[in-house]
Protein backbone atom coordinates (compact mmCIF):
# COMPACT_ATOMS: atom_id res chain seq x y z
CA UNK A 1 0.00 0.00 0.00
CA UNK A 2 1.12 3.39 -0.90
CA UNK A 3 1.78 6.41 1.36
CA UNK A 4 -0.87 8.11 0.05
CA UNK A 5 -3.35 5.33 0.14
CA UNK A 6 -2.70 4.31 3.63
CA UNK A 7 -2.90 8.35 5.00
CA UNK A 8 -6.15 8.62 3.07
CA UNK A 9 -7.29 5.03 5.16
CA UNK A 10 -6.07 6.55 7.98
CA UNK A 11 -8.22 9.99 7.43
CA UNK A 12 -11.38 8.08 6.57
CA UNK A 13 -10.88 6.84 10.01
CA UNK A 14 -10.14 10.23 11.70
CA UNK A 15 -13.25 11.66 10.05
CA UNK A 16 -15.82 8.21 11.34
CA UNK A 17 -16.10 7.40 7.63
CA UNK A 18 -16.96 3.41 6.95
CA UNK A 19 -16.99 3.02 10.86
CA UNK A 20 -19.45 0.26 11.91
CA UNK A 21 -18.51 -0.57 15.21
CA UNK A 22 -18.76 0.42 19.18
CA UNK A 23 -16.82 3.22 20.77
CA UNK A 24 -14.18 1.03 21.65
CA UNK A 25 -13.03 -0.29 18.70
CA UNK A 26 -13.42 3.72 17.23
CA UNK A 27 -11.31 4.99 19.72
CA UNK A 28 -8.73 2.00 18.92
CA UNK A 29 -9.26 2.97 15.30
CA UNK A 30 -8.42 6.54 16.18
CA UNK A 31 -5.31 5.77 18.61
CA UNK A 32 -3.49 3.93 15.85
CA UNK A 33 -4.87 6.55 13.30
CA UNK A 34 -3.28 9.13 15.12
CA UNK A 35 -0.07 7.01 15.99
CA UNK A 36 0.51 6.75 12.16
CA UNK A 37 -0.27 10.54 11.84
CA UNK A 38 2.46 11.35 14.50
CA UNK A 39 5.11 8.87 12.68
CA UNK A 40 4.56 10.89 9.49
CA UNK A 41 5.06 13.97 11.81
CA UNK A 42 1.51 14.90 10.91
CA UNK A 43 1.10 16.57 14.57
CA UNK A 44 -2.36 18.28 13.93
CA UNK A 45 -4.05 15.50 12.90
CA UNK A 46 -2.64 13.27 15.47
CA UNK A 47 -4.00 15.29 18.05
CA UNK A 48 -7.20 15.33 16.28
CA UNK A 49 -7.43 11.56 16.32
CA UNK A 50 -6.30 11.26 20.05
CA UNK A 51 -9.06 14.22 21.34
CA UNK A 52 -11.80 12.39 19.32
CA UNK A 53 -11.09 9.18 20.82
CA UNK A 54 -11.35 10.71 24.30
CA UNK A 55 -14.38 12.43 23.12
CA UNK A 56 -16.08 9.05 22.67
CA UNK A 57 -14.57 7.77 26.29
CA UNK A 58 -12.63 10.03 28.56
CA UNK A 59 -11.48 7.12 29.90
CA UNK A 60 -9.45 5.82 27.31
CA UNK A 61 -6.00 5.28 28.70
CA UNK A 62 -4.44 4.13 25.24
CA UNK A 63 -5.77 7.45 23.93
CA UNK A 64 -4.70 9.82 26.78
CA UNK A 65 -0.82 7.89 26.81
CA UNK A 66 -0.86 8.27 23.14
CA UNK A 67 -1.52 11.97 23.78
CA UNK A 68 1.13 12.45 26.33
CA UNK A 69 3.69 10.51 23.73
CA UNK A 70 2.61 13.58 21.15
CA UNK A 71 3.43 16.15 23.53
CA UNK A 72 6.88 15.18 25.07
CA UNK A 73 7.91 14.25 21.31
CA UNK A 74 7.09 18.21 20.19
CA UNK A 75 8.61 19.04 23.86
CA UNK A 76 5.72 20.07 26.03
CA UNK A 77 6.61 17.27 28.78
CA UNK A 78 3.80 18.77 31.63
CA UNK A 79 1.10 18.52 29.12
CA UNK A 80 2.67 15.23 29.00
CA UNK A 81 3.29 14.17 32.41
CA UNK A 82 -0.52 14.75 33.04
CA UNK A 83 -1.63 12.70 29.82
CA UNK A 84 0.90 10.38 31.36
CA UNK A 85 -1.20 10.22 34.83
CA UNK A 86 -4.44 10.63 32.95
CA UNK A 87 -3.90 7.50 31.58
CA UNK A 88 -2.62 5.77 34.85
CA UNK A 89 -5.85 7.48 36.67
CA UNK A 90 -7.90 5.63 34.01
CA UNK A 91 -5.59 2.10 34.00
CA UNK A 92 -3.59 1.85 36.20
CA UNK A 93 -2.24 -1.20 34.69
CA UNK A 94 -1.05 1.02 31.71
CA UNK A 95 2.41 0.14 31.57
CA UNK A 96 3.22 2.21 28.65
CA UNK A 97 2.23 5.75 30.84
CA UNK A 98 4.03 4.62 33.36
CA UNK A 99 7.42 3.53 31.67
CA UNK A 100 7.30 7.01 29.55
CA UNK A 101 6.41 9.01 32.34
CA UNK A 102 9.50 7.51 34.47
CA UNK A 103 11.98 8.35 31.48
CA UNK A 104 10.40 11.97 31.60
CA UNK A 105 10.93 12.42 35.84
CA UNK A 106 14.31 10.66 35.41
CA UNK A 107 15.64 13.62 32.35
CA UNK A 108 14.13 16.30 34.47
CA UNK A 109 16.59 15.20 37.40
CA UNK A 110 14.47 12.83 39.68
CA UNK A 111 15.49 9.84 39.47
CA UNK A 112 14.73 7.92 42.61
CA UNK A 113 11.33 8.98 41.51
CA UNK A 114 11.60 7.42 37.84
CA UNK A 115 13.20 4.44 39.42
CA UNK A 116 10.24 3.92 42.10
CA UNK A 117 8.06 3.78 39.20
CA UNK A 118 9.50 1.29 37.33
CA UNK A 119 9.76 -1.25 39.96
CA UNK A 120 6.14 -1.07 40.04
CA UNK A 121 6.29 -3.30 36.86
CA UNK A 122 8.71 -5.68 37.29
CA UNK A 123 7.23 -7.56 34.23
CA UNK A 124 7.17 -5.05 31.59
CA UNK A 125 9.97 -5.64 29.34
CA UNK A 126 10.27 -2.38 28.15
CA UNK A 127 11.12 -1.16 31.78
CA UNK A 128 13.55 -4.11 32.30
CA UNK A 129 15.33 -2.37 29.68
CA UNK A 130 15.40 0.98 31.32
CA UNK A 131 16.09 0.54 34.75
CA UNK A 132 19.22 -1.08 34.67
CA UNK A 133 19.87 1.97 33.40
CA UNK A 134 19.03 4.34 36.10
CA UNK A 135 20.39 2.19 38.59
CA UNK A 136 24.07 2.29 37.13
CA UNK A 137 23.49 6.22 37.24
CA UNK A 138 23.55 5.44 40.76
CA UNK A 139 26.06 3.02 41.06
CA UNK A 140 24.00 0.30 41.65
CA UNK A 141 26.08 -2.04 39.44
CA UNK A 142 24.42 -5.91 40.74
CA UNK A 143 21.03 -4.54 40.57
CA UNK A 144 21.81 -3.14 37.02
CA UNK A 145 23.17 -6.18 36.07
CA UNK A 146 20.43 -8.57 37.80
CA UNK A 147 18.15 -6.33 35.53
CA UNK A 148 19.47 -7.11 32.18
CA UNK A 149 19.67 -10.57 32.36
CA UNK A 150 15.66 -10.72 33.98
CA UNK A 151 15.12 -8.62 30.58
CA UNK A 152 16.97 -11.38 28.78
CA UNK A 153 15.08 -14.33 29.83
CA UNK A 154 12.02 -12.37 29.46
CA UNK A 155 12.24 -10.59 26.12
CA UNK A 156 14.19 -13.16 24.43
CA UNK A 157 17.84 -12.30 22.34
CA UNK A 158 18.25 -8.29 22.72
CA UNK A 159 21.06 -5.91 21.13
CA UNK A 160 20.51 -3.40 23.04
CA UNK A 161 20.35 -5.55 26.27
CA UNK A 162 24.01 -7.36 25.47
CA UNK A 163 25.14 -3.69 24.66
CA UNK A 164 24.37 -2.66 27.96
CA UNK A 165 25.97 -4.87 29.81
CA UNK A 166 28.73 -4.88 27.96
CA UNK A 167 29.36 -1.63 28.83
CA UNK A 168 28.25 -2.10 32.36
CA UNK A 169 30.93 -5.33 32.49
CA UNK A 170 33.73 -2.45 31.03
CA UNK A 171 32.85 0.03 33.31
CA UNK A 172 33.65 -2.61 36.51
CA UNK A 173 37.22 -3.78 34.53
CA UNK A 174 35.41 -7.23 33.87
CA UNK A 175 37.02 -7.41 30.67
CA UNK A 176 36.55 -11.37 29.38
CA UNK A 177 32.52 -10.70 29.81
CA UNK A 178 32.68 -7.43 28.60
CA UNK A 179 34.62 -8.76 25.02
CA UNK A 180 32.22 -11.59 25.33
CA UNK A 181 28.57 -9.84 25.18
CA UNK A 182 30.00 -7.13 22.69
CA UNK A 183 31.29 -9.44 19.90
CA UNK A 184 27.51 -11.21 20.43
CA UNK A 185 26.30 -8.06 19.64
CA UNK A 186 28.40 -7.50 16.88
CA UNK A 187 27.86 -10.77 15.24
CA UNK A 188 24.37 -10.31 15.33
CA UNK A 189 24.67 -6.78 13.36
CA UNK A 190 28.18 -5.25 13.23
CA UNK A 191 26.72 -2.26 12.31
CA UNK A 192 26.87 -1.08 15.62
CA UNK A 193 29.31 1.88 16.22
CA UNK A 194 28.56 1.77 20.25
CA UNK A 195 29.58 -1.34 20.05
CA UNK A 196 32.87 -0.62 18.00
CA UNK A 197 33.64 1.58 20.50
CA UNK A 198 33.11 0.42 23.79
CA UNK A 199 35.20 -2.38 22.09
CA UNK A 200 38.01 0.16 21.21
CA UNK A 201 37.81 0.89 25.05
CA UNK A 202 38.64 -2.34 25.92
CA UNK A 203 41.42 -2.55 23.68
CA UNK A 204 42.48 1.11 25.13
CA UNK A 205 42.23 -0.19 28.75
CA UNK A 206 44.16 -3.34 28.00
CA UNK A 207 46.97 -1.04 26.23
CA UNK A 208 46.27 -2.93 22.76
CA UNK A 209 46.50 0.55 21.00
CA UNK A 210 46.75 -0.43 17.62
CA UNK A 211 43.29 -2.62 17.88
CA UNK A 212 41.89 0.71 20.15
CA UNK A 213 42.66 2.72 17.08
CA UNK A 214 41.49 -0.09 14.46
CA UNK A 215 38.01 0.03 16.33
CA UNK A 216 37.04 3.38 16.77
CA UNK A 217 38.32 4.10 13.14
CA UNK A 218 35.26 1.72 12.54
CA UNK A 219 32.81 3.14 15.15
CA UNK A 220 33.18 6.56 13.20
CA UNK A 221 33.25 4.78 10.04
CA UNK A 222 29.66 3.89 11.18
CA UNK A 223 28.72 7.14 12.55
CA UNK A 224 30.67 10.37 11.92
CA UNK A 225 29.43 12.12 14.85
CA UNK A 226 29.49 9.76 17.12
CA UNK A 227 31.51 12.05 19.99
CA UNK A 228 32.63 10.13 22.41
CA UNK A 229 34.63 8.19 19.52
CA UNK A 230 36.39 11.34 18.83
CA UNK A 231 37.61 12.10 22.29
CA UNK A 232 38.75 7.58 22.33
CA UNK A 233 40.32 8.18 18.89
CA UNK A 234 42.49 11.26 20.27
CA UNK A 235 43.71 8.65 23.19
CA UNK A 236 44.72 5.96 21.18
CA UNK A 237 46.61 7.64 18.91
CA UNK A 238 48.09 9.98 21.63
CA UNK A 239 49.41 6.50 23.04
CA UNK A 240 50.61 5.54 19.34
CA UNK A 241 52.81 9.14 19.30
CA UNK A 242 50.81 10.37 17.04
CA UNK A 243 49.84 14.14 18.64
CA UNK A 244 49.13 15.61 15.29
CA UNK A 245 46.30 13.41 14.38
CA UNK A 246 45.25 13.49 18.28
CA UNK A 247 44.99 17.22 18.52
CA UNK A 248 42.37 16.69 15.17
CA UNK A 249 40.81 14.19 16.79
CA UNK A 250 40.00 15.94 19.95
CA UNK A 251 39.44 19.34 18.06
CA UNK A 252 36.39 17.44 16.34
CA UNK A 253 35.11 15.79 19.37
CA UNK A 254 35.19 19.46 21.37
CA UNK A 255 33.09 20.93 18.33
CA UNK A 256 30.30 17.99 18.57
CA UNK A 257 30.80 18.48 21.98
CA UNK A 258 29.59 21.85 21.92
CA UNK A 259 26.78 20.99 19.86
CA UNK A 260 25.69 18.51 21.87
CA UNK A 261 26.25 21.10 25.14
CA UNK A 262 23.74 23.46 23.37
CA UNK A 263 21.13 21.05 22.95
CA UNK A 264 21.04 20.40 26.53
CA UNK A 265 20.81 23.86 27.53
CA UNK A 266 18.07 24.54 24.69
CA UNK A 267 15.98 21.80 25.94
CA UNK A 268 15.89 22.73 29.54
CA UNK A 269 14.73 26.26 27.69
CA UNK A 270 11.93 24.56 25.85
CA UNK A 271 10.96 22.89 28.52
CA UNK A 272 9.95 26.32 30.70
CA UNK A 273 8.65 27.91 27.55
CA UNK A 274 7.69 24.90 24.89
CA UNK A 275 6.49 27.56 22.34
CA UNK A 276 9.68 29.52 21.91
CA UNK A 277 10.71 29.79 18.12
CA UNK A 278 14.13 30.78 18.61
CA UNK A 279 15.10 27.95 20.55
CA UNK A 280 13.18 25.49 18.74
CA UNK A 281 15.06 26.52 15.76
CA UNK A 282 18.53 26.63 17.30
CA UNK A 283 17.70 23.05 18.73
CA UNK A 284 16.89 21.92 15.18
CA UNK A 285 20.41 23.58 13.65
CA UNK A 286 22.68 21.54 16.44
CA UNK A 287 20.82 18.32 15.83
CA UNK A 288 21.69 19.04 12.22
CA UNK A 289 25.37 19.67 13.50
CA UNK A 290 25.27 16.29 14.97
CA UNK A 291 23.63 14.53 12.30
CA UNK A 292 20.36 14.07 14.14
CA UNK A 293 18.11 15.09 11.15
CA UNK A 294 15.08 13.30 12.50
CA UNK A 295 14.77 15.68 15.63
CA UNK A 296 15.76 18.83 13.37
CA UNK A 297 12.49 17.88 11.32
CA UNK A 298 10.29 17.92 14.61
CA UNK A 299 11.19 21.40 15.92
CA UNK A 300 10.99 22.36 12.53
CA UNK A 301 7.32 20.74 11.97
CA UNK A 302 6.94 21.96 15.74
CA UNK A 303 7.47 26.14 14.78
CA UNK A 304 5.36 25.66 11.55
CA UNK A 305 2.28 24.18 13.85
CA UNK A 306 2.12 27.64 15.51
CA UNK A 307 2.53 29.56 12.48
CA UNK A 308 1.99 27.77 8.98
CA UNK A 309 3.69 30.83 6.82
CA UNK A 310 6.91 30.85 9.08
CA UNK A 311 9.56 32.08 6.04
CA UNK A 312 12.80 30.43 8.07
CA UNK A 313 11.27 27.39 9.05
CA UNK A 314 10.09 27.22 5.45
CA UNK A 315 13.30 27.51 4.13
CA UNK A 316 14.92 25.08 6.53
CA UNK A 317 12.46 22.44 6.11
CA UNK A 318 12.06 22.28 2.69
CA UNK A 319 15.73 22.29 2.52
CA UNK A 320 16.24 19.04 4.77
CA UNK A 321 13.56 17.65 3.14
CA UNK A 322 14.76 18.07 -0.35
CA UNK A 323 18.02 16.25 0.76
CA UNK A 324 15.86 13.66 1.75
CA UNK A 325 14.40 13.32 -1.45
CA UNK A 326 10.91 14.30 -0.33
CA UNK A 327 9.93 16.23 -3.62
CA UNK A 328 6.18 16.47 -3.11
CA UNK A 329 5.73 17.87 0.34
CA UNK A 330 8.87 20.07 -0.29
CA UNK A 331 6.43 22.11 -3.35
CA UNK A 332 4.37 22.21 -0.94
CA UNK A 333 6.54 24.03 1.28
CA UNK A 334 7.69 25.93 -1.18
CA UNK A 335 4.28 27.51 -2.88
CA UNK A 336 3.42 27.83 0.93
CA UNK A 337 6.33 30.27 1.90
CA UNK A 338 5.89 31.45 -2.42
CA UNK A 339 2.63 32.63 -1.94
CA UNK A 340 2.87 34.19 2.05
CA UNK A 341 5.95 35.99 1.16
CA UNK A 342 6.40 37.07 -2.55
CA UNK A 343 8.44 39.73 -2.10
CA UNK A 344 10.90 38.94 0.26
CA UNK A 345 14.49 38.11 -0.91
CA UNK A 346 14.82 35.34 1.22
CA UNK A 347 11.89 33.48 -0.93
CA UNK A 348 14.44 33.32 -4.10
CA UNK A 349 15.57 29.81 -1.72
CA UNK A 350 12.54 28.44 -1.98
CA UNK A 351 11.85 29.30 -5.74
CA UNK A 352 16.16 27.79 -5.81
CA UNK A 353 14.61 24.65 -4.29
CA UNK A 354 11.29 24.46 -6.56
CA UNK A 355 13.75 24.66 -9.48
CA UNK A 356 16.40 21.83 -7.92
CA UNK A 357 13.55 19.37 -7.47
CA UNK A 358 12.13 20.17 -10.86
CA UNK A 359 15.57 19.97 -12.24
CA UNK A 360 16.35 16.66 -11.29
CA UNK A 361 12.73 15.29 -12.47
CA UNK A 362 13.85 16.36 -15.78
CA UNK A 363 10.87 18.94 -15.84
CA UNK A 364 13.23 22.07 -17.64
CA UNK A 365 10.53 24.22 -18.19
CA UNK A 366 8.92 24.17 -14.85
CA UNK A 367 13.01 24.65 -13.19
CA UNK A 368 14.01 27.53 -15.94
CA UNK A 369 10.99 29.47 -14.14
CA UNK A 370 11.87 28.37 -11.12
CA UNK A 371 15.32 29.89 -11.01
CA UNK A 372 14.51 33.07 -12.96
CA UNK A 373 12.30 33.83 -10.08
CA UNK A 374 15.18 33.00 -7.89
CA UNK A 375 17.45 35.61 -10.00
CA UNK A 376 14.92 37.92 -9.69
CA UNK A 377 15.29 38.24 -6.06
CA UNK A 378 18.21 37.69 -5.46
CA UNK A 379 20.81 37.92 -8.92
CA UNK A 380 24.00 37.09 -6.68
CA UNK A 381 23.29 33.39 -6.60
CA UNK A 382 26.28 31.60 -8.62
CA UNK A 383 24.72 28.60 -8.18
CA UNK A 384 21.02 29.57 -9.50
CA UNK A 385 23.01 30.96 -12.35
CA UNK A 386 25.13 27.69 -12.88
CA UNK A 387 21.79 25.63 -12.82
CA UNK A 388 20.33 28.06 -15.45
CA UNK A 389 22.20 27.48 -17.35
CA UNK A 390 22.10 23.46 -16.91
CA UNK A 391 18.51 24.01 -17.92
CA UNK A 392 19.28 25.97 -20.76
CA UNK A 393 21.30 23.67 -22.42
CA UNK A 394 19.31 20.42 -21.23
CA UNK A 395 15.98 22.19 -23.33
CA UNK A 396 18.24 22.85 -26.14
CA UNK A 397 19.62 19.21 -26.43
CA UNK A 398 15.83 17.95 -26.30
CA UNK A 399 15.36 20.51 -28.87
CA UNK A 400 18.06 19.17 -31.43
CA UNK A 401 17.12 15.65 -30.66
CA UNK A 402 19.08 14.15 -33.25
CA UNK A 403 22.10 13.11 -31.03
CA UNK A 404 24.69 15.75 -33.15
CA UNK A 405 25.23 17.80 -30.73
CA UNK A 406 27.32 16.65 -27.45
CA UNK A 407 28.15 19.86 -25.62
CA UNK A 408 28.75 19.12 -22.10
CA UNK A 409 26.37 19.84 -19.04
CA UNK A 410 27.41 22.19 -16.49
CA UNK A 411 26.87 20.04 -12.79
CA UNK A 412 23.64 20.09 -11.25
CA UNK A 413 24.57 21.81 -7.88
CA UNK A 414 22.57 21.70 -4.77
CA UNK A 415 22.17 25.21 -2.77
CA UNK A 416 23.96 24.69 0.23
CA UNK A 417 21.08 25.11 2.44
CA UNK A 418 22.36 26.65 5.87
CA UNK A 419 20.75 24.76 8.99
CA UNK A 420 19.92 28.12 10.34
CA UNK A 421 19.45 31.85 9.02
CA UNK A 422 21.52 34.53 10.23
CA UNK A 423 19.35 38.24 10.69
CA UNK A 424 21.31 39.55 8.11
CA UNK A 425 19.51 37.68 5.59
CA UNK A 426 16.19 39.10 6.49
CA UNK A 427 15.73 41.78 4.58
CA UNK A 428 13.48 42.12 1.98
CA UNK A 429 13.87 43.25 -1.93
CA UNK A 430 14.43 46.74 -2.05
CA UNK A 431 14.52 47.54 1.68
Amino acid sequence: MSLAVLLAALWAILSGCGIDSGPQEEGDHLVQAGREFAEEHRYVEARRAFEKALAIDSLNAAAHCALGDLDARLGHMERAVQAYKAALAADSTYHRARHNLAVIEADQGHLPLAIELLERIPTYVPALRTLPLFYAKQGRYDLAEKGLHTALEMGGEDIDVRHQLGRLYLRQGRYDEARAELDLVLAQDSTQAESHRLLGLLHLAERSYQEALAAFHHALALDPHLIEAHYNLSSALLALGQPTQAQAALARFETLAAHAAQIAHLRRQLDAEPDHRETRLQLAHHYRQLGRDDDALTHYRAVLLADSADLEALILLSGLLSARGEDQEVLELCRRGITQHPEDVRTSKLHFTRGYVYMRSNQYQEARTAFEHALALDSSSAIAWNNLGHVQLSLERKRRHNGRWNRPLPPIQRWPMPTTISAASSCKKGS
